[in-house]
């Protein structure tokens, strides 16, 4: 996957952790911020930092859950879905899901 042209379509400096993060989100909708941490085997310290920063960099959104407001909700901001979409092909080639996470 090439993430300096995720990363330029973004406006943002973002690693292969990154790249995890937004393309869980980008193919698998909303997530709940717990289970997309498990899924992606991260240390709740490092996980909550990057999506703290991914939040102030306007990549991902997070919200209450409307049924369970003790869960909070993930997804890609809409600016960077729109941003995204000419590079699906590419994000689903980098083979970031594996397995059953393939979507």
């Amino acid at each position: 996957m090439d993430q300096f042209a995720v990363a330029a379509k973004l406006n943002i400096r973002i690693d292969e952790v990154d790249m995890r993060i937004i393309a869980y989100l980008f193919y698998g909708g909303v997530m709940a911020l717990e289970v997309l941490r498990q899924q992606l085997e991260l240390s709740a310290v490092t996980y909550h930092l990057r999506i703290r920063r991914l939040i102030r960099e306007s990549v991902v959104a997070c919200d209450d859950d409307p049924i369970n407001p003790a869960v909070r909700n993930l997804n890609l901001t809409v600016e960077a879905r729109v941003a995204l979409y000419d590079l699906e092909a590419e994000i689903r080639s980098a083979g970031i899901l594996e397995g059953a996470h393939a979507f």
